[in-house]
């Protein structure tokens, strides 16, 4: 927001001055993550972008690394399975994909941002574009696994109540 304005002082005949002001005020940008994600899984996609918003694409990388990490996590849980939980992010992103049929392109893009994440962690500096592609991607996911099912869960039940 801009705050213009602008003033004139005389004091004798051959004295005129005019004074111009112009102030931006900063508007407080409030990062969120999706509707119905999990309370743990957010805090590292919205300190992602509260990361990424300062130009500091490497740690915005490896908090959306976070958030997808912690997402498979919580989605193997709900899985019910025996199997024990897969300790690499790659390996438990293939199981997900067979066991919960997801897509193979967004399970593509979830592999490309363990990639990005897992690059911070090496003498490599991450890209602008792999940071916001990251940010795109993770964001996108979590709308598929934890808000899209919780939408067509209420669709439901309102449907079901009329």
């Amino acid at each position: 927001m801009a705050l213009a304005g602008q003033t004139s002082c005389t004091g004798n005949a051959e004295v005129n001055v005019n004074i111009e002001f112009v102030r931006t005020l900063p508007v407080a940008v409030v990062n969120a993550a999706p509707a119905d994600v999990p309370e743990k899984i957010g805090n590292a996609y919205v300190d992602g972008m509260d990361i990424l918003a300062l130009g500091k694409w490497t740690p915005a990388a490896g908090s959306f690394r976070t958030s997808l990490d912690r997402a498979t996590q919580i989605l193997w849980a709900d899985l019910g399975t025996d199997e024990a939980l897969p300790f690499k992010l790659d390996v438990r992103l293939k199981k997900l994909a067979a066991n919960l049929s997801i897509p193979k392109a967004m399970m593509d893009w979830a592999d490309t941002v363990r990639v990005v994440g897992n690059d911070m962690h090496e003498l490599d500096d991450i890209s602008q574009e792999d940071a916001e592609d990251a940010a795109h991607f993770v964001e996108t996911f979590l709308t598929y696994m934890f808000t899209l099912p919780k939408r067509v869960e209420r669709f439901k039940a309102r449907r079901e109540a009329e």
